[in-house]
């Protein structure tokens, strides 16, 4: 008879695919930052933001430089970057390359653009 793993996740059983747990195993390596920027629907300005928030990337109180990095970076990306369906694919490939420099971690960079 043919036997295989059986994944357990808490109330699910066999329910987890290769995917879910590349992507726990990612998170647990490297953790995670997210960005978050809210712009004027009409004239693309900055309203809000940014504003980081990271979990089991850097402790945030010790790495306030590659904060306010991050946070230049963002604002320099808006400014020259057009305001379509790809901001949030270019916002994400820059952080990474930036984050990835300076601490040689790849956590899963997730950036919130808003509109308003």
């Amino acid at each position: 008879m043919p036997a295989s793993d059986v994944l357990v996740d808490g109330l699910g059983v066999g329910d987890v695919g290769t995917t879910v747990l590349r992507e726990r195993h990612h998170l647990s390596a490297d953790g995670f930052l997210v960005a978050l920027v809210t712009l004027d629907a009409h004239t693309g300005e900055l309203v809000f933001g940014p504003e980081i928030i990271t979990h089991g990337f850097v402790y945030t109180e010790a790495a306030e430089d590659l904060i306010a990095g991050t946070k230049e970076l963002i604002v320099h990306t808006l400014k020259k970057s057009k305001r379509d369906a790809a901001l949030s694919t270019k916002l994400k490939e820059v952080l990474s390359q930036y984050l990835y420099q300076q601490t040689h971690r790849r956590p899963m960079v997730i950036p919130v653009v808003t509109e308003v």
